[in-house]
């Protein structure tokens, strides 16, 4: 909303001159005031597009003027459909434009509880009509980036993915903004949709879901609704629901990139790459900043063979002043795929720095340390890493190793111990930790146990015969030499199979 309380919020100046403290200025200002007063009092002409007034006249105590300022709320709008709302401000009025026009007396009334619009015509007239001026004149000044035309064949794709609407998809589209439904008098849908993401923050889905479920019979033209739950129905893997209901969302409102990002991502995890690129792609039309898209783009690629198409899409965000940390990160993996590996250090090291809570650069500087005989740098990195990120169960891993070779045993076994408790179904850890284990002639039964867990949670085997080998030697040093044979020659199945 546009009431005074949340919109009214005090300005406090501090100027490096004259005895101006204590002061109050009744008189409204706006955010635009901000940039033309900063530059005057530096010496500096303002720009002529600047929309503000210089505020060193309130503060030299000088006669400003009375004017009205200009605010407005395009949150029903872009999230429920429902009519922006507008407002025009002076010292004693407020117009709000919605369906349903507001007028108050601010002096008489501060916390607008009488709505004057029908008592007193002449005003709300008068400042009907310098709000409609305003309007028209800040729609002309505003810039928006130039969209790529579709040709007819994408558009028909679009459509038939769900992307954008046909035809006869849209319930319902209003006319103009007075055609649409009234904020006020929608209140407790909104209310509803902070109480659905506050049970999903909580946790308690099943709740969520029979809110939303609720909301959308009372309302079924809630893009916010239909995009939750999509979300939602994602998160439980029912992904072809969720690819309805992001269709339902964005039938009501076809640039919705939350809607967008999940149908995308939907179709990703169902396998149809094909699907998700079309709309990812254009997801990046509408945002060209959106590091998201951009990431998801460049794994399909590199999952359908095409590492030198994902390495293009991501090196077009290097030309921004904002590729992200993601795409830096991803960018470098790539260079090293390509043996790139003084360009990867460097945007590694560019991702650690643009992200301080974002770990994976950290750790692929340290596998490059490693490999390139640093152990000490190594070291030094994992423990980076680990301090941003305290669950990386591979950078714990591979800390692990390295103090094992130069012979900390004692905290190999507690960052092992770590790895499998930061992600219990990391087979190889459970492996690594038995034979430590068995390395120290500690706990053998536990060692077992270790690596018999291992096994159990890696069936298909993709940590190769390691597993095995560990188990048979145990087995050996319990006294049990058939099991340790009968383990010993599995081990050999798997590495003559060809086992990682």
């Amino acid at each position: 909303f546009v009431y005074d309380s949340t919109v009214r919020v005090p300005l406090l100046v501090r100027p490096p001159f004259g005895p101006f403290a204590g002061r109050t200025v009744e008189r409204p200002v706006s955010h635009v005031d901000l940039l033309p007063t900063v530059l005057e009092a530096v010496g500096l002409p303002a720009p002529a597009e600047a929309q503000g007034r210089s505020l060193l006249p309130d503060l030299f105590e000088m006669e400003a003027g009375e004017r009205a300022v200009y605010t407005e709320s395009l949150y029903p709008l872009l999230h429920y459909g429902w009519a922006p709302l507008r407002a025009l401000r002076t010292s004693k009025y407020k117009l709000i434009e919605a369906p349903r026009w507001e007028l108050y007396d601010l002096v008489a009334d501060p916390e607008e509880q009488s709505n004057l619009a029908d008592e007193l015509p002449d005003v709300a007239r008068r400042m009907r009509k310098e709000l409609g001026e305003l309007s028209s004149k800040l729609e002309a000044g505003g810039a928006e980036a130039p969209q790529p035309e579709l040709d007819e064949e994408t558009l028909r794709q679009l459509r038939a993915l769900g992307y954008v609407a046909g035809r006869g998809e849209v319930a319902a589209a209003a006319e103009s903004d007075r055609d649409r439904a009234d904020p006020k008098e929608k209140i407790e849908i909104h209310q509803r949709i902070m109480r659905a993401q506050s049970l999903l923050g909580q946790g308690d889905v099943a709740t969520a879901e029979s809110v939303l479920q609720e909301l959308l019979a009372a309302d079924p033209q809630v893009v916010d609704a239909h995009q939750m739950l999509g979300s939602l129905l994602a998160e439980r893997d029912e992904h072809e629901l969720a690819v309805e209901s992001y269709r339902r969302a964005l039938a009501l409102a076809p640039d919705h990139q939350a809607s967008l990002f999940g149908l995308a991502t939907a179709y990703k995890v169902l396998g149809r790459g094909d699907d998700a690129l079309v709309g990812y792609r254009r997801l990046l039309e509408l945002n060209p900043f959106d590091n998201r898209a951009l990431l998801a783009v460049s794994e399909l690629q590199v999952e359908r063979g095409q590492p030198a198409e994902a390495r293009t899409v991501l090196e077009g965000a290097l030309a921004t002043d904002r590729p992200g940390a993601g795409v830096l990160n991803r960018l470098g993996e790539l260079y090293v795929a390509e043996g790139r590996r003084e360009e990867a250090i460097e945007l590694f090291r560019r991702a650690a720095a643009e992200q301080d809570r974002f770990a994976q650069p950290l750790f692929n500087l340290a596998v490059l340390s490693e490999e390139g005989g640093d152990p000490e740098a190594a070291i030094r990195l994992y423990r980076e890493a680990i301090e941003r990120a305290p669950r990386h169960f591979e950078a714990q891993f591979n800390l692990a190793l390295l103090y094992g070779a130069r012979g900390d045993v004692d905290g190999q076994q507690r960052l092992l111990e770590a790895a499998i408790e930061s992600n219990p179904e990391f087979a190889r850890g459970y492996y690594f930790l038995a034979k430590a284990l068995m390395d120290r002639g500690a706990d053998l039964a536990r060692a077992e146990a270790l690596v018999r867990e291992g096994l159990k949670r890696d069936p298909e085997n993709r940590s190769g015969p390691l597993g095995y080998y560990v188990l048979a030697d145990i087995l050996n040093r319990r006294g049990r030499p058939a099991e340790a044979r009968a383990a010993a020659a599995e081990g050999r199945r798997l590495e003559n199979r060809g086992g990682a």
